[in-house]
């Protein structure tokens, strides 16, 4: 039973619900709240279509190449919002991924 408790605590769909609650619970918009879970859902399509399923999987590369993803598939300045975003604390994907560790 433990093992199955640690696999579902790392997993990103879980770690992502998670910190959206957190979100709410500090009193964020709802609309950054929003904007954070979608922002979220996207990369853990990309991840999971990827085979990954647990963040302690996701790699710098997965990173990396959602990065790229996100340029190639919004506009320039789309990805580069994303992207900014993430290099601030309170990156939500960075800190999806950093949780389980």
């Amino acid at each position: 039973m433990e093992e199955t408790k640690d696999r579902n605590s790392n997993d990103i769909t879980v770690l992502a619900g998670e910190f959206i609650e957190n979100l709410r619970m500090l009193k964020y918009s709802g609309s950054s709240t929003k904007s954070y879970s979608n922002s979220l859902d996207h990369f853990n399509h990309f991840i999971k279509a990827r085979g990954r399923n647990s963040a302690v999987e996701v790699t710098a590369h997965d990173i990396a190449d959602y990065r790229l993803n996100l340029v190639e598939r919004d506009s320039s300045r789309t990805a580069c919002t994303y992207i900014s975003g993430w290099s601030g604390s309170s990156s939500s994907i960075c800190m999806i991924t950093s949780m389980s560790l």
